[in-house]
C-alpha cells in the first residue's frame, strides 16, 4: 500500500530521473547539479518514508513482508538478498571520496551520512549529535561544503536505486496479488495523483 505509493513518488521525482552531479576540483571546490534545490528537497521528502526505520511501510518492512507472505515465490530470495546488501551498504564507510578529499580520515558509513545530512539541512533543526556528526564528516573532506554535498548526494541516489530495483519487483507482485483476490486497499494517495491539476497553471 504506502510502500507502493511512495516508491511511485521517488521513481517520479526529478533528482531520481536526472541525478547529475558535478564537483570541480580546486582549491575550493564547487558543485553543479541538473536538479533544483526544490527538486532535491522534494526527493529526500519522499526518500525518507522509505529510509527511517520508524516509518510504518520502509523498504526494509517491505521486504520483510514480502519474504514472510511470498516465500514460495523464487523471486523473494533474491529481493531477501538485495536487502542484506542494503544493510551492509548503509553499515559501510567505504565510500569513494578521493574527487573531493585527498584526505584519508574518512570514517562515516553512509547511514550516518544520511541521518546527519537529513537532519541538519532538510527535516529538523539540527541537535548536538547531528551537528557534531555533520562537523565531523565536513572536517573529513577538507572543510568544503560543497564537497560533502556531493557525496551525500551521490550516495542518495546510489542509495535510491536499491529502492527502486528492489521495489519494482515488490510492487509487481503486491497489485497483481490484490487484483487477483479483489483486495481493496484503503490508503491516502499521493496528492498529486488525487489532483491532476497541481503544478497546471502557468
Amino acid at each position: 500500500g504506502y510502500f507502493v505509493r511512495d516508491l511511485r513518488e521517488l521513481r517520479t521525482t526529478a533528482f531520481f530521473n536526472d541525478s547529475q552531479c558535478w564537483i570541480r576540483d580546486e582549491d575550493t571546490p564547487t558543485i553543479q547539479t541538473a536538479a533544483t534545490e526544490d527538486e532535491i528537497r522534494s526527493f529526500v521528502t519522499v526518500f525518507r518514508r522509505l529510509y527511517l526505520q520508524g516509518e510504518h511501510a520502509n523498504f526494509q518492512k517491505a521486504v520483510n513482508a514480502f519474504v514472510r507472505y511470498f516465500k514460495e515465490f523464487p523471486i523473494s530470495k533474491w529481493i531477501k538478498a538485495e536487502a542484506r546488501f542494503y544493510q551492509a551498504f548503509l553499515a559501510s564507510n567505504d565510500i569513494w571520496v578521493f574527487p573531493v578529499s585527498k584526505a584519508t580520515n574518512w570514517e562515516h558509513t553512509r547511514r550516518t551520512l544520511f541521518d546527519a545530512f537529513i537532519n541538519t539541512k532538510f527535516a529538523h533543526q539540527p541537535n548536538v549529535k547531528r551537528t557534531q556528526q555533520y562537523k565531523g564528516m565536513l572536517a573529513a573532506v577538507g572543510g568544503h561544503e560543497s564537497s560533502l554535498t556531493w557525496l551525500f548526494l551521490k550516495e542518495l541516489h546510489a542509495c535510491a536505486l536499491y529502492y527502486s530495483n528492489v521495489g519494482q519487483n515488490i510492487a509487481f507482485v503486491f497489485e497483481h496479488y490484490c487484483q487477483a483476490h479483489r483486495v481493496s486497499l484503503d490508503i491516502l494517495d499521493s496528492i498529486s495523483k488525487l489532483n491532476p491539476g497541481i503544478g497546471k497553471l502557468e
